[in-house]
């Protein structure tokens, strides 16, 4: 399947499309404990509000990143094993956005689940947010995306030295 676009940014989710997100999903082993739950299974998750929440995490990540790049982030042409070129993201932060919308959508739209869900999803999400600051380290970069410097395109703007001190008159 495709990728959906944002209509927010007119460019592919982060997270590729609904079913990544419910792939994703699957992982957390969803029971809701006698039925009393909002929602029971992920089969049961409307289109739209995996939208929303992938709509969240990617204006999540926009705002964090924008301090060092130029968001939205774009894909960017890779070669393929068979010589044809693709457009893809960087697998992390694809990764990072599906693990995002996952985890939120579960801590949001599933109740009285297993104890051992809830505290899944809370190290998915630390493990997420670990991964996203990694990403605004000097050493990570993100393959295509071009960096907001105001000295050079290929530095850091966490590594530039600051900007002169206008001096008072």
């Amino acid at each position: 399947m495709a990728d959906e676009i944002n209509p927010i940014t007119g460019q592919e989710y982060y997270a590729g499309n609904v079913e990544d997100v419910k792939d994703f999903l699957k992982v957390f082993h969803i029971k809701s404990s006698a039925g009393r739950g909002r929602l029971e299974t992920v089969t049961e998750l409307s289109d739209e509000t995996v939208h929303r929440y992938m709509q969240r995490v990617e204006q999540m990540i926009d705002s964090y990143l924008s301090e060092l790049y130029f968001v939205p982030i774009r894909p960017y042409k890779q070669v393929m094993p068979d010589g044809n070129t693709a457009e893809i993201f960087p697998g992390r932060l694809r990764r990072i956005s599906q693990m995002w919308a996952a985890t939120l959508i579960v801590q949001a739209e599933f109740e009285n689940l297993e104890p051992n869900v809830n505290e899944i999803a809370v190290t998915f999400l630390e493990q997420v947010r670990r991964e996203l600051y990694s990403l605004t380290l000097f050493t990570q970069r993100i393959p295509g995306a071009v960096y907001r410097s105001n000295w050079s395109k290929t530095l850091s703007p966490n590594m530039q030295p600051p900007l002169p001190i206008p001096e008072s008159f």
